[in-house]
């Protein structure tokens, strides 16, 4: 399997692959299918591969099933790096603002409480 490559691409090349030699009379059993598959899964599914090793038995799992496991743990693995990765931007933007609000060593706070203070009373919240 090639890094970041999309799992529905490695199962179609795999398919092709065993259909090709099965064209030329090699025959493979399910066990022997679903251990093919497994090893050639990239390091970045290891922990699937474990699981499904030791709780599983390969010679009898159906390679379907397998495929409908491997496409839910990549459609997961998406979303939580997704998440990660919205997180990630908006602790990025609160740091900016911070920092931001503080560029000349006047914290935001002081600088609204002076604003108010010199300005008449509703003319800072009709600004927001």
């Amino acid at each position: 399997m090639k890094q970041d490559e999309p799992i529905v691409d490695m199962i179609t090349r795999f398919t092709d692959i065993i259909n090709g030699l099965k064209g030329f009379d090699r025959k493979f059993t399910n066990g022997e299918l679903v251990s093919k598959m497994l090893r050639s899964l990239s390091e970045d599914w290891n922990s699937l591969k474990m699981l499904t090793e030791n709780t599983k038995d390969v010679n009898t799992h159906p390679l379907k099933e397998l495929y409908g496991t491997l496409m839910t743990y990549e459609l997961n693995n998406i979303e939580t790096k997704e998440k990660t990765r919205k997180s990630k931007e908006e602790i990025d933007n609160m740091c900016f603002m911070a920092i931001e609000d503080e560029v000349f060593g006047i914290p935001r706070k002081l600088i609204l409480i002076y604003l108010a203070t010199r300005m008449p009373m509703g003319r800072l919240h009709n600004s927001s």
